[in-house]
């Protein structure tokens, strides 16, 4: 390149190099593991969202981001994942070697015989109904929701059939234009 009569060519002079060529992206990699990736490589396993690990330990969404997609700790999750899964399997296998240890317990308890003598009726009562919403067979809830709009006055009937003409709760004092929500929730069961 010429300018003003003076040559600027120069064919060892490597170009501008703020420019990025096409196609080729810079992104930033975690190379060395600090405390911070850390905390946050145990976030991520935990299922919290960038944004969420961000605010919690002070820095940017952007930094959770890279941390993330960082190869180091992908490959820190995979191997935190599979110490997770293995140990899950263990516990898992634990409950199953246990389970028929249980059963005779329960077994015993509901019908009052060995170590389960001196149970209570009641103990008895829920160790059974433990035992039946366990095997699939639990009681019947029905719940019934109704809203209403009651006046004053409205209210105050209901008072009386309540608690009785005489009551003191009935003879509270109230306006015709008051008008009040009330919710009505049964439960049987």
């Amino acid at each position: 390149m010429i300018y003003k009569g003076v040559d600027y060519s120069d064919a060892d002079r490597i170009g501008d190099r703020r420019k990025k060529p096409a196609g080729v992206r810079k992104v930033w990699q975690v190379s060395k593991i600090w405390e911070l990736h850390e905390e946050i490589t145990r976030r991520i396993l935990l299922g919290q969202k960038n944004k969420d690990i961000a605010k919690s330990v002070g820095c940017s969404a952007q930094t959770v981001s890279n941390v993330r997609n960082s190869p180091v700790i992908q490959d820190k999750l995979a191997l935190m994942r599979g110490a997770r899964d293995a140990y899950t399997v263990d516990i898992a296998r634990d409950i199953q070697e246990f389970a028929p240890i249980a059963l005779a317990l329960l077994k015993n308890t509901i019908e009052g015989k060995a170590d389960a003598e001196n149970a209570s009726i009641a103990l008895r009562a829920r160790t059974a109904e433990s035992w039946l919403d366990r095997a699939g067979h639990a009681p019947i809830r029905k719940e019934q929701h109704i809203t209403a709009h009651l006046t004053g006055e409205e209210i105050a009937e209901i008072k009386a059939r309540a608690f009785g003409p005489q009551s003191p709760i009935a003879k509270s004092e109230s306006e015709d234009d008051l008008v009040m929500d009330a919710e009505y929730k049964e439960a049987t069961g």
